[in-house]
């Protein structure tokens, strides 16, 4: 599981002290058949978005994401919980959902738990806007 070498360039301002973490899920969907794989790569990338302050910080691209089921938020849930425990104070955000992804966070409330942001496009670093 590696960071994507371009993908600090494609984060919008503000966020550029976040580590960025793109689940490697081959099926495009979050759910219970995979979600114990989910789980494991989130963990790390939690703990590889420690910066100076010791808040962890992370942006999660779910852009080639197309379906998160139950299982699916129940991981998000405890990431949330775990990148927020005692003092760290971090945030987790997600970055370029697809439509139906954007819905089933809105129907089920975690559009309030996360922060929703979009990619600069490829080559378009934060100081060109």
């Amino acid at each position: 599981m590696t960071q994507e070498p371009v993908v600090q360039d494609r984060l919008p301002s503000g966020y550029e002290n976040h580590y960025f973490y793109k689940p490697n899920l081959a099926s495009g969907r979050i759910d219970s058949s995979n979600d114990g794989q989910l789980t494991d790569q989130l963990n790390f990338a939690i703990r590889q978005s420690v910066v100076g302050s010791k808040q962890w910080k992370i942006v999660v691209d779910l852009g080639e994401i197309k379906y998160i089921g139950s299982a699916g938020f129940r991981t998000l849930l405890s990431a949330h919980r775990e990148v927020k425990r005692g003092e760290r104070g971090g945030e987790g955000v997600l970055a370029d959902c697809q439509s139906r992804v954007k819905e089933a966070l809105e129907l089920s409330g975690f559009d309030e738990l996360f922060p929703q942001i979009e990619l600069l496009p490829v080559g378009k670093s934060t100081h060109e806007r």
